[in-house]
């Protein structure tokens, strides 16, 4: 069943951008990762903020304060949905 993930994760990078071999291995990584948090009982929580979205205690500006955001640099990670706070997202402000 990795197996099959991995292979859907590759065919999404265009062929033109021929990734290097530490991008491959940066890419190995982050799908090993996101498989373990998934299928892990109970799997794992990433909760995105949206653009215009007032700032929350959830994420941490990414360069300076501000009144919205303006993208989401980094996902806030739970235990698991409605679980305990592991790590704090870090969102663009404006």
């Amino acid at each position: 069943m990795f197996q099959l993930f991995y292979e859907d994760v590759l065919k999404t990078i265009q062929p033109a951008q021929r990734p290097t071999s530490a991008q491959v291995a940066y890419i190995d990584t982050c799908v090993e990762v996101c498989w373990i948090m998934a299928t892990q009982n109970t799997p794992m929580h990433l909760e995105f903020c949206k653009k215009g979205d007032r700032p929350s205690s959830l994420f941490r500006p990414f360069t300076r304060m501000g009144n919205s955001v303006q993208n989401c640099v980094w996902p806030a990670l739970f235990l698991h949905k409605d679980g305990p706070l592991l790590e704090k997202g870090v969102a663009h402000l404006g």
